[in-house]
């Protein structure tokens, strides 16, 4: 088994995301909640975007498995995708640490939770989700496979489509009108241009 400079930088992205994410995974587990809206589906989907943004990638990197649906691509094609995810990589650690004690992996509204409109935050209202699109585009261009380098996109699509609307409604039914502001104000994953 050969791994690639694609592959290994799409493992080491990876790993470097595991790591920013630990000291706010930690400081998650001793907060409390007010409002808890985690359900099932918000599980499945959580699963989902495990699966087709770890499992799967991990998969065909130490397998053959997925081997019969690879493509050739250009070299363009992995410089962009180191890109994409260095950004993602970016925002992803930017956003937890403006986040701070706000921080969920799932919807949740933590005792004290404020409305965090500053760094990052101040331009996008969903950056953490901006940085896991960047992931998943990454992943399209770093593995060319036609599944293992899809199966975030998809993944994270279906999560990001269901999710982020009951996510806004949480927001708004906590913080109001300061919410509904806050959202003519800023664009979803990515600045508001006009």
């Amino acid at each position: 088994m050969k791994i690639n400079i694609w592959e290994m930088t799409f493992l080491v992205c990876m790993v470097v995301s595991f790591v920013i994410r630990i000291p706010y995974d930690s400081k998650y587990r001793k907060n409390t909640f007010t409002d808890n809206r985690k359900t099932n589906l918000e599980k499945f989907l959580l699963a989902a975007v495990g699966i087709g943004m770890m499992l799967i990638p991990l998969i065909y990197i130490f397998s053959r498995v997925f081997d019969f649906a690879n493509y050739s691509g250009e070299s363009w094609m992995g410089f962009l995708g180191v890109g994409a995810f260095l950004s993602g990589i970016y925002f992803f650690a930017k956003s937890h640490a403006d986040l701070g004690l706000n921080w969920s992996p799932t919807l949740q509204i933590r005792e004290k939770h404020s409305l965090v409109t500053v760094g990052v935050y101040k331009y996008i209202r969903h950056p953490m989700y901006s940085s896991i699109w960047l992931w998943a585009i990454a992943q399209a261009f770093l593995l060319q496979n036609w599944i293992a380098g899809f199966s975030g996109i998809v993944a994270f699509g279906l999560m990001y489509f269901l999710r982020v609307p009951q996510e806004e409604k949480m927001m708004l039914d906590h913080f109001g009108e300061e919410y509904r502001g806050y959202m003519k104000q800023t664009g979803r994953v990515f600045p508001r241009i006009w």
